[in-house]
C-alpha cells in the first residue's frame, strides 16, 4: 500500500508483477536511476527535423526556472544545447518542452527524451498519461514518440519507432490504451525512449507525463 507521505513524494513508477518499485522523480537529470527492470535517465538528442534518423546525443544542462509564484516549489529542470528544449520535474510530472524554430540555428534541432535500459532483454508495456499543449497562435501542433534505440559505435544509432503522431494541442493520452504500447520487444543492447517536441516551426509545444509506469510483460 502506497502512504500518504509516499504518495506526495515526486515518482515515477516502475511496475513490476508484484511488488511495484518506485524510483524518486528527483534522482532524475543529474544521472542514470537504476531499478529492478533496468536504468532511467533524461536525455536530448539531435536532431527532431529529421526523426527517426537522429544523429548523437547529449548531456543535459541545469537551468533556473522563472518562477512566476514565487511561493511555489520551483522545478528541478534542464536544457538541450542552447536552450531549444527543457525537460523538468514538477507537481509528480516529468514535463517537456521544445521550441518551434526561429531560424536554422542547431539548438532548435534537439528533442528531450525519457531512456529506459533495460537490465536484460524482454517485453515491456508502458503506463501514464500525456498531455499536449502548444503556445502561441500557430497551428498547435505537438510531436511525440516512442521509439528503441540502439546505439553504434563510430555511427549514428539505429532507430525502430514504436509509435509516433503529430497530434494538436489540447489531446490527453492515456498510454495503457494504446495497442502499440502493450507489447514492445527490447532486444539486449536496446533503450526504450519517449520523446516530445514541437515539429513545426516558432511558437511552444509541451507534454506532461504523469504517472509513467513500466511493466515486464511475460
Amino acid at each position: 500500500m502506497i502512504t500518504r507521505s509516499l504518495a506526495c513524494c515526486l515518482l515515477i513508477t516502475v511496475a513490476l508483477a508484484m511488488p511495484a518499485v518506485e524510483v524518486p522523480l528527483d534522482r532524475l537529470g543529474e544521472q542514470a536511476v537504476a531499478t529492478d527492470l533496468g536504468a532511467i535517465e533524461l536525455q536530448a538528442w539531435f536532431a527532431k527535423d529529421g526523426f527517426p534518423d537522429l544523429d548523437r546525443s547529449s548531456p543535459l544542462e541545469a537551468k533556473e526556472r522563472n518562477q512566476a509564484k514565487p511561493d511555489t516549489k520551483p522545478a528541478r529542470s534542464w536544457q538541450t544545447p542552447g536552450g531549444g528544449a527543457s525537460l523538468a520535474i514538477s507537481e509528480q510530472a516529468l514535463e517537456f518542452g521544445s521550441r518551434g524554430r526561429n531560424d536554422y540555428g542547431e539548438r532548435f534541432g534537439w528533442l528531450p527524451a525519457v531512456s529506459f535500459t533495460p537490465t536484460t532483454a524482454g517485453t515491456f508495456a508502458l503506463t501514464g498519461t500525456l498531455t499536449l499543449r502548444g503556445g502561441g497562435q500557430g497551428d498547435g501542433l505537438i510531436a511525440w514518440s516512442v521509439f528503441r534505440l540502439l546505439r553504434m559505435p563510430g555511427e549514428p544509432p539505429e532507430v525502430a519507432v514504436v509509435l509516433h503522431q503529430r497530434l494538436d494541442r489540447g489531446v490527453t493520452l492515456d498510454l495503457a490504451t494504446l495497442p502499440e504500447l502493450r507489447a514492445i520487444k527490447v532486444a539486449a543492447g536496446e533503450a526504450l525512449l519517449l520523446a516530445v517536441w514541437r515539429p513545426a516551426w516558432h511558437h511552444w509545444g509541451s507534454g506532461r507525463l504523469s504517472g509513467f509506469g513500466i511493466a515486464k510483460v511475460p
